[in-house]
């Protein structure tokens, strides 16, 4: 009991005292009051105005419109493709999977576990996580309507016409879906996300005869009473969250505000969403560019909606505050400097939960290029990639002709050897021609997602050699969890077989690494890049691992030393995460601290590269009862 209290106490005072208040007010809200107290069950909109008249006055444009678009028609397979299975009853799983619908409960039943939730059942009464309920977020999949903008880009490029099939779809979630009962109204951040989606189809069909006065009437209630449901809970993600989810639901805010300026409350709604929004991108992203949750897909997230921000702001002829501007300039340049310029792809690093809130291209979820160029597109009126698929982002999000906020100097070359801050993001980067190196060396001032210090990734001529495992799902076993969120699944070294941190709930760390120093430097003939961050506090206090990396410019070679300063008698145990593909590829040899040539074990493992798959992997371990290994990486 005494540990436990121990432990509550420190995410107490990790999370700081505006959490820890807010907390414990919200959880006592729910155990003595009733639930219409605490999460009133329903907004209901008595100033209607008919859809003739919303054309009239909503001069606010969200998306494109049919008939004033001007992108060049692609006719691609892989867009018929996913129109056609769409049409067929299933959906696009995390960008991953096709995965069929029971078209006898389409909005209810998980199609991963089959479990079938009650829509008459508040939503404060349904459990985000359990055994029998599987997945969640395989439930919420549909009902965030991305699939929509895969049937508006059908429609566009090959000049068809769907709104029926839309404004259906639409209408039976609202007809099933009663307000604030469901397990879709349990997280606002599907709700935000589902209302962009139908704002940017009711954008894109603006006018068409399938938008009758009596559906309008439903959709205008419906988004009213959902919008009420994101503003009267915000602070719960603006608090106790505090992460991508604020930012989709305060934006949310701005974003309907503006389209509905007849709702009650519509100026007092929009000025909060804009506060909030540039409150949480001033804080999330920190000063060197890097972001609060430590995911690359995340921050890709945070990237989709800073150009919506922007790009709307400026059709109203608003601006943002010039924080935000530099925020998300900062952003750029930071995944810019990972982005591998052929694939696109980034390191597979950080909690990823398949999330792509825009998919506005042919290319594939691993591709952070039409994000980053939009994003580019936003700020700077001009793109940062000439690929034309990579380029259609930009086109459905940006306003090119409008005034740019930025000047036009920019500073976005990845290569060379660059570092990002321990006290705010903590990595350290190498890109030459042929290859990428990636090291994490973080000092936690916001809630750690992996226990994943000094983890090292490497990448030759595009291909990821020595990999993050990903994260699977966040809704699976416990030893899934503990190894994809844990030490186990990252290129870093372990103390016998526990993880740097102590692992608590399912987003929980106890003992954060809140000491970290990193150095980087560069020779003639090699770069030099050198981590140190305490780590196993919950073993023993004072514990600090030191990784030095030395990488040899005219070679696809590196030494890494790793050093403990105490092992506690518990053996090193250095792990390496290889693609399979190029295992042959690949020569990893090492010796202990009196130069003695440790034998490698290779070990089963996991690899996860989209969420909810995991395929069989293979890891080589050293194991040193010394507190030093000196390793050789060798590509042929």
């Amino acid at each position: 009991m005494i540990q436990k209290l121990f432990l509550i106490g420190q995410l107490l005072r990790n999370m700081g005292a505006r959490y820890a208040l807010f907390r414990l007010q919200y959880e006592a809200k729910k155990i003595f009051l009733p639930v219409q107290l605490y999460a009133p069950t329903h907004s209901k909109l008595s100033q209607l105005t008919t859809y003739k008249n919303w054309l009239k006055d909503n001069s606010t444009k969200l998306f494109v419109t049919r008939g004033t678009f001007n992108l060049e028609r692609n006719n691609s397979q892989i867009l018929r493709t996913h129109y056609e299975n769409i049409q067929n009853g299933s959906i696009y799983f995390f960008r991953s999977e096709w995965k069929k619908i029971n078209a006898d409960n389409p909005w209810h039943q998980n199609p991963d576990s089959g479990y079938v939730y009650n829509n008459k059942t508040h939503w404060s009464k349904i459990a985000d996580y359990s055994a029998a309920q599987g997945d969640i977020k395989y439930v919420w999949e549909r009902a965030r309507f991305t699939h929509l903008l895969d049937i508006i880009r059908h429609d566009y490029h090959f000049q068809e016409n769907h709104a029926k099939e839309v404004i259906d779809e639409i209408n039976d979630w609202i007809l099933n879906n009663p307000p604030e009962l469901g397990p879709h109204y349990r997280c606002s951040q599907e709700i935000s996300l589902r209302l962009l989606h139908w704002l940017m189809a009711l954008n894109y069909y603006q006018a068409d005869e399938h938008i009758t006065e009596e559906f309008w009437k439903r959709l205008e209630q419906s988004v009213y009473a959902q919008l009420m449901h994101v503003y009267q809970n915000i602070n719960f993600s603006r608090i106790a969250v505090r992460n991508n989810h604020a930012l989709t639901e305060s934006l949310l805010l701005y974003i309907a505000a503006s389209m509905f300026p007849h709702f009650p409350a519509a100026v007092k709604i929009k000025a909060a969403g804009k506060r909030y929004f540039e409150e949480e991108i001033a804080y999330q992203i920190y000063p060197d560019g890097t972001y609060l949750q430590y995911a690359n897909n995340y921050h890709r997230v945070v990237v989709q909606l800073l150009t919506l921000a922007i790009s709307l702001a400026e059709r109203q002829n608003e601006k943002w505050s010039d924080t935000l501007y530099n925020r998300a300039a900062l952003s750029l340049d930071f995944l810019n400097t990972q982005c591998n310029p052929t694939t696109g792809e980034l390191p597979n690093y950080g909690s990823n939960d398949g999330a792509l809130f825009f998919p506005l291209s042919d290319t594939g979820y691993r591709d952070y290029r039409p994000a980053l160029n939009a994003l580019h597109q936003a700020l700077y009126k001009e793109p940062l990639f000439t690929d034309k698929a990579v380029q259609e982002e930009a086109y459905w999000l940006c306003n090119f002709n409008a005034k740019a906020f930025l000047p036009k100097e920019k500073k976005l070359d990845p290569i060379g050897l660059k570092s990002f801050t321990t006290q705010q993001g903590g990595y350290a980067m190498y890109q030459d021609d042929n290859s990428f190196t990636f090291l994490k060396c973080c000092a936690y001032k916001d809630r750690p997602a992996q226990a994943d210090n000094l983890h090292l990734d490497i990448w030759y001529n595009g291909k990821n050699i020595l990999r993050d495992n990903g994260s699977y799902k966040y809704n699976a076993s416990k030893e899934d969890i503990r190894y994809f969120m844990g030490t186990a699944s990252h290129n870093t070294v372990q103390l016998g077989n526990h993880d740097q941190m102590l692992k608590g709930g399912r987003f929980i760390w106890y003992h954060w690494n809140k000491q970290a120093q990193l150095h980087t430097k560069e020779e003639s003939d090699c770069i030099q890049i050198e981590g140190k961050v305490n780590v196993y506090e919950q073993l023993q206090k004072g514990i600090k691992h030191t990784r030095k990396i030395t990488k040899w410019k005219a070679k696809a070679e590196w030494l890494v030393e790793d050093y403990f300063n105490k092992t506690i008698n518990l053996p090193l145990n250095q792990r390496w995460h290889i693609a399979t593909d190029s295992v042959q590829n690949i020569e990893i040899t090492a010796v202990d601290a009196h130069g003695i040539a440790l034998k490698p074990r290779i070990e089963d493992a996991y690899y996860s590269s989209h969420y909810g798959q995991k395929e069989p992997s293979k890891c080589i371990i050293f194991t040193s009862e010394t507190n030093k290994i000196i390793t050789r990486i060798a590509l042929k």
